[in-house]
């Protein structure tokens, strides 16, 4: 995440998927203003009253489906962040869509941030594969980071890779072990 958090960054960005706010405070504290949009209202409530009251007036939250074509005006946002989600939409029906609304609605010198999970894996201590593991699509992380600078690959584009592997003694709440390589991309419309 220190590819994006070292930027600088004004106006106007819209957090997708904000979720309870994990990244939503630095980037108000980088950005003139944020909307940030969820399909979950709860966590979405619990991202405002996480928002230290100082910054909640450049912050407005907003409850939408971004499997659907996004509330906001063509051009509206100086970037897009998003995180920790885009890996559960399958390529051909919602990735593609998301990447279209992500682009429409960020201006010609404009920003889009996202992070990536590839080569997922969810396993107990016993060996046995976690539910969740085998009902959400399964990006090879070539495969994925192909897919993606192709998209993309008119704008300029920076990536970095890094991969995540769980260690239930720091995490022991959490019941098995999560592993995944993931890519953070940061493509910029134009110079």
């Amino acid at each position: 995440l220190s590819l994006s958090l070292s930027l600088s960054l004004s106006q106007t960005w819209l957090n997708v998927c904000a979720g309870d706010g994990r990244y939503n405070n630095l980037l108000l504290k980088k950005a003139g203003k944020v909307i940030a949009v969820d399909y979950d209202k709860s966590a979405l409530s619990k991202l405002w009253y996480q928002t230290p009251k100082h910054l909640r007036h450049n912050l407005t939250i907003k409850q939408f489906n971004i499997t659907h074509n996004f509330p906001f005006p063509d051009s509206f946002f100086n970037g897009v962040f998003c995180t920790g989600v885009l890996h559960l939409f399958p390529r051909k029906l919602l990735l593609e869509r998301i990447f279209a609304e992500f682009e429409r609605v960020v201006n010609k010198k404009g920003r889009i941030i996202f992070d990536f999970a590839t080569d997922i894996k969810r396993v107990y201590p016993n060996g046995k594969i976690h539910l969740s593991y085998q009902n959400e699509p399964q990006y090879k992380f070539d495969e994925a980071l192909e897919f993606v600078k192709k998209y993309f690959s008119q704008y300029k584009i920076k990536v970095m890779k890094s991969t995540v592997q769980d260690d239930l003694t720091k995490t022991p709440g959490l019941g098995y072990l999560f592993s995944c390589r993931y890519f953070l991309v940061d493509i910029k419309k134009a110079d």
